[in-house]
């Protein structure tokens, strides 16, 4: 599985549709970052302290994209009570 499926996969575990996750990986890939080159590599080739960052950043680029897009996701309350 590729990054960027991992990332949306977990967005789509904490109640994201799949067009709302891929719109926050969207807008988080439009952001420069050191994954800007990363994104279709495999993540099993990354350990799992890695990994358990790239699922705080999806957490965070949805709790952002939300409050912007749907403020009354239902969502919402997964991702704030994890904050």
């Amino acid at each position: 599985m590729t990054l960027e499926k991992f990332f949306i996969e977990e967005l789509i575990a904490v109640g994201l549709f799949p067009k709302e996750a891929q719109a926050v990986l969207e807008r988080y890939q439009g952001q420069e970052s050191a994954m800007a080159y990363r994104w279709q590599e495999d993540s099993k080739g990354y350990p799992a302290q890695l990994l358990e960052v790239l699922v705080a950043i999806s957490h965070q680029a949805a709790r952002e994209w939300l409050a912007e897009n749907v403020p009354n996701h239902w969502a919402r309350y997964l991702l704030d009570s994890e904050a």
